[in-house]
């Protein structure tokens, strides 16, 4: 019986992390093929906007996704009025959501402004509400425009049709944003469709968690590995998108993970 490869979507942008990505899986392969060849490989299929991501999970069934958290809504060629629709279907969720961070918000500052007792809790609150704030704004800029979230709106779609995901987002690039957009969506009614961005998003840093101390989220490390970040420029951060425990993707090839989760990529 031949065996069926594992059919992979990498939703990425940037050329410089797509070939990052192309390097690893290649080798990954190259290292099962010769290490373990009953083992399925990868076959894996790059696109680099939302929509052509949507249109690539509606069109073609695959075992996993690994995809970027910021990233354009569609290629500018495209005219705008063609994806509002399916932009609206799958991406529709975030209106709601926004209008809840702004009631949220709106009671958070109850007895905040005008308080003269600024202790300690008083600017932690503070703290927290300018950090929602930011996370309100990324949430609320035009979607079509720029680079917008919509790696959000992915982990959504896999989530609800249980295909294994991870989100890769660039460390020095969007580890604040990472904060702000966790701190904004904290809370918020899961009925309402959000992502929990406490698994399967990869990136390294502390994020703040309401009033208790900042802890770490995201791709957590044993205490005998350190990463400073997360740059998608390095084969083994792909490598980490199918096998580090906090992965999503895990759950596709998880039965063999402990074997080659830091298999050795350099040639």
């Amino acid at each position: 019986m031949t065996k069926e490869n594992y059919k992979l979507l990498v939703i990425e942008d940037t050329e410089e992390f797509v070939e990052a990505a192309r390097a690893s899986f290649a080798r990954i392969n190259k290292f099962m093929g010769k290490n373990k060849p009953a083992v399925p490989l990868f076959d894996v299929k790059h696109v680099p906007t939302f929509m052509d991501g949507i249109v690539a999970l509606e069109t073609e069934k695959f075992d996993g996704v690994a995809s970027d958290l910021f990233m354009p809504a569609s290629d500018s060629s495209i005219d705008r009025s063609a994806v509002c629709e399916l932009m609206q279907e799958y991406s529709g969720w975030i209106r709601p959501v926004v209008e809840s961070i702004v009631n949220n918000l709106s009671k958070s500052r109850v007895g905040l402004d005008g308080n003269p007792n600024k202790d300690e809790f008083w600017q932690t609150k503070a703290d927290l509400i300018s950090r929602v704030e930011r996370g309100l704004e990324l949430l609320s800029q035009d979607q079509y425009i720029g680079e917008f979230p919509h790696g959000l709106s992915i982990a959504r779609y896999c989530a609800e049709r249980e295909i294994p995901y991870t989100i890769i987002s660039q460390g020095e690039r969007h580890k604040g944003k990472l904060g702000d957009l966790h701190s904004a969506l904290y809370g918020i009614d899961k009925s309402l469709g959000v992502p929990g961005m406490e698994t399967s998003f990869l990136y390294h840093g502390s994020v703040p968690c309401l009033f208790d101390e900042p802890r770490d989220r995201g791709l957590k490390f044993s205490e005998h590995e350190t990463r400073e970040t997360v740059d998608k420029r390095e084969p083994q951060v792909w490598a980490d998108a199918l096998f580090h425990v906090t992965s999503g993707l895990k759950k596709t090839v998880g039965y063999w993970e402990n074997r080659i989760s830091r298999i050795d990529l350099v040639e």
